[in-house]
């Protein structure tokens, strides 16, 4: 069982604002497109305004229906996040498949290191000891 204590609020905003918006975008060519064909059969709606409307509505339409819905969203979870202090909201879950066991990071394999260089690495360590 899974219990929900709190929505994010910004979240939820930013969710509904681009649902809104996409829903505002397929109103709006729907709308803009039934104004060009009612323009196209009777010539007297044929105007700079109904030009302007039909081009504003594909435009304006998605950034109303976004605003609107981001002002839905926020409302929506605080008073969803007012009511969840009454005792949450909770939630049955079942896992079907079990998640693979995250893999570790491969280790780096360490430098190779040439026997000529490694010869002389050793020989300068004990010229270095002899000195000392």
């Amino acid at each position: 069982m899974i219990k929900i204590r709190r929505i994010g609020v910004l979240s939820s905003g930013k969710l509904l604002a681009i649902v809104f918006g996409g829903l505002g975008l397929i109103g709006g060519l729907l709308l803009s497109m039934f104004g060009f064909l009612a323009a196209l059969l009777d010539d007297s709606y044929l105007s700079g305004e109904t030009i302007s409307f039909i081009f504003s509505t594909v435009c304006i339409a998605p950034v109303v229906y976004a605003v609107i819905g981001l002002v839905t969203g926020i409302i929506a979870a605080l008073l969803c996040n007012l009511a969840l202090r009454f005792g949450g909201f909770e939630l049955e879950a079942e896992v079907t498949e079990k998640p693979a066991p995250p893999s570790a990071p491969a280790a780096a394999p360490a430098p190779a290191v040439k026997p000529a260089k490694a010869r002389r690495a050793k020989k300068a360590v004990n010229t270095r000891k002899k000195r000392g």
